[in-house]
C-alpha cells in the first residue's frame, strides 16, 4: 500500500516515510515490511511513548534516509528498527545533532505529572533533550525528592492530588530560590505565576520539541551549567 501511495503522490521513501503497526511478530514479517517500503515495525499493543519515539524518528530521519540492500532486492531501511514497548533507538546526543546542535550541558531535573501516559510520553521528551531525570506522580513525593538536593529545575503540572504545583513550587523556592521552575500545564496561566520569582516559566501543553529545547537553553545559560 505505501509503494501505491508514494507512486500516486509522487514522493520518495524519504520523503514520505512510514511505519508499519502490526501484532504479527515474526522475523519474516518485519523483514517483508520493511522491504515493501516501510521504515519502521510497531508491535502492537504498543505504548504512546514508543509510537511516539517512532514517529520522531521518521521525522529525524527525513534527511538522512539512505535505501540499503542490493540492486536486485533493494531493502529500504533507514535509521529505525522493529519497535515494541519501551525500546528505543535514539539517543539523547544523536537527538542534539539532529536538531542542528551539538550534544548539549546536562541538566538535573524533577518531574512531576500524575497522568501515566503523559509522565511516560514528556518524560521521554525530557530524557530526549539531555536532562537527567527523577519523576514522581505527585507533589509530596516531589517535595520529598527536592530536599535530598542537586536539582537544577523542576517541571510539575499544576493539577495534582493533594499538593498542586503551584504549593509544590513555593516550598520548592522557599528552599532554593535560584532553582527554576516550569509548569507543564494545559490552562493559559497568563502572568499570575511572575509572583513566584524570574526564574518561573510555563509550557503549555502539548508543547513541541523546539519549545522545550529553546527553554532548556535559556535555563542552561542562566545556570551556565558545563556538561
Amino acid at each position: 500500500m505505501i509503494e501505491a501511495v508514494r507512486s500516486t503522490l509522487g514522493l520518495s521513501p524519504a520523503e514520505l516515510p512510514a511505519a508499519a503497526v502490526t501484532a504479527f511478530v515474526r522475523p519474516e514479517d518485519h523483514q517483508r515490511a520493511l522491504q515493501a517500503g516501510y521504515q519502521a515495525c510497531i508491535l502492537k499493543p504498543v505504548a504512546p511513548a514508543a509510537f511516539a519515539r517512532t514517529v520522531l524518528d521518521l521525522m529525524q530521519g527525513l534527511d538522512t534516509y539512505v535505501p540499503q540492500g542490493d540492486a536486485n532486492n533493494p531493502s529500504p531501511s533507514g535509521p529505525l528498527q522493529d519497535r515494541q514497548g519501551s525500546s528505543a533507538t535514539t539517543s539523547s546526543a544523536a537527538t542534539s545533532s539532529a536538531r542542528g546542535g551539538e550534544a548539549q550541558p546536562r541538566l538535573r531535573a524533577l518531574f512531576v505529572e500524575d497522568h501515566a501516559d503523559l509522565r511516560e510520553q514528556i518524560g521521554w521528551m525530557l530524557e530526549e533533550e539531555g536532562l537527567d531525570l527523577v519523576t514522581c506522580a505527585n507533589g509530596e513525593d516531589a517535595e520529598a525528592e527536592f530536599c535530598k538536593g542537586g536539582f537544577d529545575l523542576v517541571l510539575t503540572d499544576i493539577s495534582l492530588p493533594k499538593m498542586s504545583g503551584v504549593d509544590l513550587a513555593r516550598r520548592v523556592l522557599a528552599q532554593s530560590p535560584q532553582t527554576w521552575v516550569i509548569f507543564s500545564t494545559g490552562y493559559e496561566m497568563g502572568n499570575r505565576l511572575v509572583h513566584l520569582g524570574p526564574n518561573v516559566r510555563m509550557l503549555l501543553k502539548p508543547f513541541e520539541f523546539d519549545e522545550l529545547h529553546r527553554l532548556m537553553n535559556e535555563v542552561r545559560a542562566d545556570l551556565q551549567v558545563t556538561g
